[in-house]
């Protein structure tokens, strides 16, 4: 199982740097653990990346002196560093707060999967207006969402909420 995660810079930013930062203490399904997939949704799609989750840190202090002491630790640490005085120079977030840090493998990694392309949301309400497809939470195979010809999420078929909290890169979770 894995996440998508959904919000307005989070895919530039995995772009940019190959990581997710959210809120501290974000709820994630229980078994969400390195080794599975991420992914993002953005522009009314599920974007193609579906990163490998390489490690997740919760209430990491964003200041500059957390910045410097993990980038003279070395390793994951230096990369945590990087995006943590990355993030206060260009002003994205707010020094002295807290964040959870997702290090993800980087869009040309063999270990992303890569979609044929977006997946876009199609979900409709009774009503006929669009729905977000990541309202509430939301779980879909990796299976289905790399089978030939997915191009919307109704291709995906109906949520499943018995999919399993463990393996590796099976399941890719909505949330919002």
């Amino acid at each position: 199982m894995g996440v998508v995660a959904c919000g307005v810079q989070a895919y530039p930013e995995y772009l940019e740097s190959s990581a997710y930062i959210c809120q501290p203490g974000r709820a994630f399904r229980e078994g969400l653990t390195v080794k599975m997939c991420g992914g993002f949704y953005a522009q009314q799609a599920i974007q193609p990346h579906l990163a490998r989750i390489l490690t997740r840190e919760d209430h990491v202090p964003f200041t500059y002196e957390e910045a410097r002491r993990r980038e003279d630790n070395g390793g994951r640490d230096t990369r945590i560093g990087g995006l943590i005085r990355a993030s206060l120079e260009s002003e994205v977030r707010e020094e002295g707060q807290e964040y959870m840090v997702f290090l993800l493998s980087e869009p040309e990694d063999r270990e992303t999967v890569v979609l044929e392309a977006p997946a876009v949301n199609d979900t409709v309400a009774s009503s006929g207006r669009p729905w977000a497809w990541t309202m509430g939470q939301r779980y879909v195979s990796l299976a289905a969402l790399r089978k030939h010809g997915v191009r919307t999420t109704s291709d995906l078929g109906p949520p499943d909420c018995s999919l399993p909290t463990s393996g590796l890169a099976e399941n890719v979770a909505g949330v919002t």
